[in-house]
This record gives structure tokens, sequence and C-alpha cells, in this order.
């Protein structure tokens, strides 16, 4: 997932609740430099704007990421977005 997406999603989501404030949960699985650069978008984009806050999680790996996902989801406490790639939306 591009990080550009990640931004343009959120900006989506903001303009459609222009009345109040958002906040937006992300979670993702990935270490190292990309989560390096998830992070500097993330505070990028809040730093940008005060009407919305994205909250970027990071759960580890991509299967950790996985398997608590697919756990908030089944307790009904997901997050708004999560990162996946396309095997994983099968789940």
């Amino acid at each position: 997932m591009k990080i550009s997406t990640l931004a343009a999603t959120v900006a989506l989501l903001g303009c459609a609740s222009a009345a109040q404030a958002t906040n937006i949960e992300f979670w993702y699985g990935n270490t190292g430099p990309v989560e390096t650069a998830i992070k500097a978008q993330c505070d990028a984009f809040n730093a940008a704007q005060s009407e919305n806050h994205v909250n970027c999680v990071g759960q580890g790996s991509y299967e950790v990421s996985m398997q608590k996902a697919i756990a908030a989801y089944r307790a009904k406490n997901h997050p708004v977005l999560i990162q996946f790639f396309d095997a994983g939306t099968l789940d």
C-alpha cells in the first residue's frame, strides 16, 4: 500500500465529516524503514491540519497484524483502516 494512498483515504474521510473532527485508527504490519516511513507520513498529516487525526498503530510483523485484526473484528473492536496485501483480504 502506498503511503500516498493512506493520505488520500484519510483526506476523503475527513471531507465526508467536515462538521466534526475525525479520529481514524490505522493498523499496519511493517517494521524497519517501511514503519519509519508510515510514522513520518502520519506525523506529517497530523501536523498539517487539526480537524482530523490519524492514529497509526504498528502491530509488529504482518502475520501478527493479521491475527490481531481477525481477533479485533470478531470482538467488534476493529480499527477503521487495516493494511493487508491481496492474499490477506480473503480472511
